[in-house]
């Protein structure tokens, strides 16, 4: 699972409001942007710039981003954790 959320130019495949990822460094980085095309409410669309704000491999990553107007200051956390045999988690 980490490998596909960590590639930064995948995000079109399993975000389901992005339509597609503009410009991207692959691989998650602290500190690089990437941008997106995005459906956002209807039929109306935007352009996003993301910044990848921190990462915990396998467990946790935070991203900002803009171009959601009128919103402002906009974060996607992704948080993991293990889960045990039979679907349950501790």
């Amino acid at each position: 699972m980490w490998d596909v959320i960590s590639r930064t130019d995948r995000y079109a495949e399993w975000v389901a409001g992005a339509i597609e990822v503009t410009d991207h460094h692959g691989v998650a980085v602290v500190g690089k942007t990437y941008s997106e095309r995005n459906r956002t409410l209807g039929p109306l669309k935007t352009d996003s710039v993301w910044t990848v704000r921190e990462i915990e491999p396998f467990k946790r990553r935070v991203d900002t981003g803009t171009g959601f107007a009128p919103l402002q200051d906009v974060t996607n956390t992704f948080e993991f954790r293990p889960v045990q045999a039979g679907g349950r988690t501790s």
